[in-house]
């Protein structure tokens, strides 16, 4: 890889991301607004459920190493390519963090365990009752799998290694969401929203990078 020209191209896709954290950052004078318990969506009514802390932790542990799986990428990529797998993963991150904080900007909805009692669990007093669409935790989760899938597909030539690897990282991602949602914290559509906007940071990022610079 041509890291000079892959900075560039990080660089290029931060600058587009400057655009979306302004957007996030105004007013949350949201453009759709969930906060009656009948509007809620009907695919969504069957996960409604009451906070639980631990289910929670664990959602926390499974995105964390969603998150980190990239990292052995180490392992099968020259040490010269680090540099550029790193800046490139960092731009999916930022992206992925971008385009979910822009959605929480605009869209006000209540987070199940809202219905249950108030913001008893872990995002109780932070202000965040109110965003639950879509879910940052699995929009963080997938860009780290999608993005560990796409580029392992470049370093490991051997199915036998790779497509297990590849399972077991969407596995650890979709774990996390779906625990998102028997926490209390997520609709199902909220994860999926987020999932969806992981997938799409995971591959945007390396995929214009290496489409601009070259390999």
């Amino acid at each position: 890889m041509r890291s000079r020209a892959n900075r560039r191209g990080v660089k290029a896709v931060a600058a587009i991301l400057a655009c979306l954290f302004a957007a996030a950052s105004l007013p949350s004078a949201a453009a759709f607004e969930f906060d009656a318990a009948a509007e809620i969506l009907r695919f969504d009514r069957w996960a409604m459920t009451a906070y639980s802390k631990p289910i929670d932790a664990a959602s926390e542990a499974l995105t964390l190493a969603s998150m980190a799986l990239p990292a052995a990428l180490l392992l099968e990529a020259p040490r010269e390519d680090w540099a550029s797998i790193g800046e490139m993963y960092a731009g999916s991150l930022f992206l992925s963090w971008g385009l979910k904080s822009l959605g929480k900007a605009l869209v006000s909805r209540r987070r199940p365990y809202m219905y249950f009692g108030g913001a008893t669990g872990g995002e109780a007093g932070s202000g965040e009752g109110d965003q639950s669409f879509p879910s940052g935790h699995a929009a963080l989760a997938f860009a780290g799998a999608t993005f560990f899938s796409s580029m392992l597909r470049r370093y490991c030539d051997d199915p036998r290694r790779r497509i297990p690897l590849i399972a077991a990282s969407f596995a650890c991602a979709a774990g996390a969401s779906a625990l998102r949602v028997a926490s209390g914290n997520h609709f199902p559509s909220d994860v999926a929203a987020g999932a969806a906007i992981g997938v799409f940071s995971g591959m945007a990022v390396p995929w214009l990078t290496l489409c601009l610079f070259g390999n």
